[in-house]
């Protein structure tokens, strides 16, 4: 019985009550002839001239699910062949009937069907055979189910695989050990303007850019020496003439029979090798300038510095100098002389203390925002050339880090800097204060002020404004002519 169907669409063979079996013909073999054809592989039919069946081994059974006691006298073609394969059915009956046509002792490929209609592929070979004054057929049939799936399953691969190849926006090539192209694929047209044709036994040296040699024949070397190389970009030329940066990995196939080659799958960079060389030109560009801005804002503290020494400490120190001149002389009494003296000296200590605070850094491991602050306007405060009041809201001494802490105190003091040397101002006011996460700097003078749309940002605002941004902050200014300026700073915490 057969072993792969499960329901039948007959009882009996196509008019296998219509033919006239040779009786005994399976009977009349041998018990060893029979072992051996029921033993075989292939499905085995006996066949008469006219085209009717013999014989039926165990394999043929198993096949196509007729039992041998079934089969004897129905029509060979018919009970093989599908119905709606005619011509196939006519063309098998003809050679049967006639012992005309290409069929035999050759194998060829048809359509069968089973007991339950189901259709599959089989190699059929037809030996005529004579004995004893009686002629009839032999056919050997072979399943080719798996096969033809087998095949059918390689060729999808192979499909998918070509359509892959032929479509990836990478570069695909295999050269052989000596480096010559064995082969493109078509996406080498898109990308470098060549077509795959153009490789074809040309050697990779023809492409490389000079400067980049060294390091693909390394890479080459490195690849034939073990499985896998990669390459750093390179410049490859293209078909107009330009050089294109490309990127590839190679691994080495000459042991495999299907490849015998070294594949290289290859990409172009060159947009991102670009992007990379502008931003790093920008980056330098941005460097000097950052550079050029530090020194010039040394420059300009270092005059600022000399201008106060001159203006301020050199005058105070000339006028007590003079005091003294005129009590050796004895040209005033001592009393008030020595007083007036004593007051300068006082102011000139004063005036240098306030540059020393200027130009150092707080104390910060030693002391909170809201003392450094205090020591700074002090000294401002000190000076009496203006009035500065300055208040820190909801904030512990360790609620900050040591930069934001050196940022903060910096933002003040350029502030506070600008308002004296720029703003005249007599009053100023600086609020620092917590809000949930955000730290908050406010700076307010009432100053002459300037229009900020209209007035580029000098070296003191920009140098403030890069410290809030450098802690993810933000920095605002606001000024009107006649109105004063007000700074607004916001840093994140934590």
């Amino acid at each position: 019985m057969d072993q792969h169907h499960t329901h039948t669409t007959s009882h009996s063979p196509p008019h296998a009550d219509e033919a006239a079996p040779v009786p005994g013909f399976y009977g009349d073999l041998s018990e060893k002839a029979r072992l051996i054809i029921d033993a075989a592989l292939d499905a085995i039919v006996g066949i008469d001239t006219g085209g009717n069946i013999l014989l039926w081994n165990a394999q043929a059974e198993a096949l196509f699910g007729w039992r041998r006691e079934e089969v004897p006298g129905a029509p060979f073609t018919e009970t093989l062949v599908p119905a709606r394969l005619r011509e196939q059915q006519q063309a098998l009956g003809h050679y049967l009937r006639t012992g005309e046509g290409a069929s035999r002792n050759r194998p060829m490929e048809l359509t069968a069907t089973d007991r339950a209609g189901r259709e599959f592929a089989v190699e059929l070979v037809i030996t005529p055979i004579k004995e004893e004054g009686q002629e009839f057929y032999c056919a050997f049939i072979r399943d080719l189910s798996e096969r033809k799936e087998a095949e059918r399953r390689l060729l999808e691969g192979e499909q998918k695989f070509t359509s892959l190849v032929q479509n990836s926006s990478d570069m695909i090539a295999i050269l052989d050990a000596g480096g010559s192209y064995l082969y493109a694929s078509p996406s080498v047209t898109a990308i470098l303007g060549y077509t795959a044709e153009h490789f074809q036994k040309r050697h990779i040296s023809e492409f490389i850019h000079p400067g980049d040699a060294g390091r693909v024949q390394e890479a080459f070397a490195q690849l034939l020496a073990h499985d896998k190389a990669t390459v750093a970009p390179y410049r490859f030329r293209a078909a107009d003439g330009s050089w294109r940066w490309i990127e590839s990995y190679g691994s080495n196939l000459l042991h495999d029979p299907a490849i015998c080659g070294l594949v290289i799958n290859s990409h172009e960079v060159t947009d991102r090798i670009r992007l990379q060389e502008e931003f790093e030109q920008k980056t330098r560009a941005l460097q000097k300038e950052m550079t050029a801005a530090v020194i010039q804002a040394q420059e300009s503290e270092r005059a600022q510095l000399g201008q106060e020494l001159h203006d301020n400490v050199n005058q105070v120190l000339t006028t007590v100098k003079l005091y003294i001149e005129m009590l050796r002389d004895g040209l005033d009494g001592p009393g008030a002389t020595v007083g007036r003296a004593l007051t300068h000296l006082q102011d000139c200590i004063n005036e240098i203390r306030s540059i020393s605070k200027r130009l150092s850094a707080p104390t910060l491991g030693s002391i909170g925002l809201s003392d450094s602050l205090r020591e700074l306007v002090q000294s401002i405060n000190l000076t009496g050339r203006i009035s500065v009041r300055h208040c820190v809201e909801g904030l512990a001494d360790g609620d900050i880090s040591r930069d934001v802490h050196l940022a903060l105190y910096r933002i003040v003091q350029e502030a506070l800097n600008n308002i004296i040397k720029y703003a005249e101002a007599d009053s100023a006011a600086i609020l620092v204060s917590r809000v949930r996460q955000q730290l908050s700097l406010q700076i307010y003078d009432n100053g002459r002020g300037f229009d900020s749309s209209a007035r580029r940002p000098g070296i003191g605002i920009t140098n403030m404004r890069t410290r809030a941004e450098h802690l993810n902050g933000t920095f605002h200014l606001e000024s009107t002519p006649g109105k004063g300026t007000m700074i607004q700073v916001s840093i994140p915490l934590g």
